[in-house]
């Protein structure tokens, strides 16, 4: 799940927000990680172990702006995250979600997108910055929450026509209820074999 940020994230106020929603998201239960802006990695060079490791670039929110625009110039010195996380406005940023495979394939998927938009939208309230959503996980979710609706709403259609039609045709409210419950019926008890055979529908 990608999530683009746009505003000037050199302010230094906005950049702490940043830094404070990766960590909130961090927290929401179904998130394995957070790549931001915020949180990079840099690569430095152990000349004792003749190694390299990582380490973060950010060790804490900056509390100043010469802070910021010191860190800002580090970060467009490496090559590995340009034009990765930000563009070369500096106007918008990309905050990359992680989300647990097993939640994913999942009707957990709709209860994680609903945790990390609350911190999202609370963010973008606060800035008054706009949010863009993509990736997968976006789609999947939106079409779950999409044929849900439409499967309750074509149900409910089908089962009124159905009704007008042998209402139409018997004139006969007896032969309008019975057969409807006789559907209905018919589609309880296909749900709980498929529940008792343990088959799965995932949308």
């Amino acid at each position: 799940l990608v999530v683009g940020v746009e505003g000037v994230f050199t302010r230094l106020d906005l950049f702490n927000g940043i830094y404070d929603l990766v960590e909130k998201l961090k927290t929401v239960k179904g998130v394995d990680d957070v790549l931001g802006l915020t949180h990079i990695l840099n690569l430095e060079l152990d000349q004792e172990n003749e190694s390299f490791s990582l380490s973060p670039l950010v060790k804490q929110k900056p509390t100043q702006q010469k802070e910021l625009d010191s860190l800002m110039q580090i970060m467009q010195d490496l090559p590995f995250y340009s034009g990765l996380l930000t563009d070369d406005d500096g106007k918008t940023t990309l905050l990359a979600i992680s989300i647990t495979d097993s939640m994913l394939n999942s009707d957990q998927k709709t209860v994680v997108y609903d945790r990390i938009t609350v911190h999202t939208d609370r963010f973008e309230k606060e800035f008054k910055v706009p949010l863009r959503y993509a990736g997968m996980p976006v789609i999947r979710v939106n079409v779950h929450k999409t044929i849900s609706v439409e499967l309750v709403l074509f149900l409910g259609i089908a089962l009124a026509v159905l009704a007008l039609t042998l209402l139409f045709f018997f004139r006969s409210l007896y032969t309008v209820i019975f057969p409807i419950l006789v559907v209905l019926v018919v589609i309880i008890w296909t749900l709980g074999f498929l529940g008792l055979f343990g088959f799965k529908i995932s949308l």
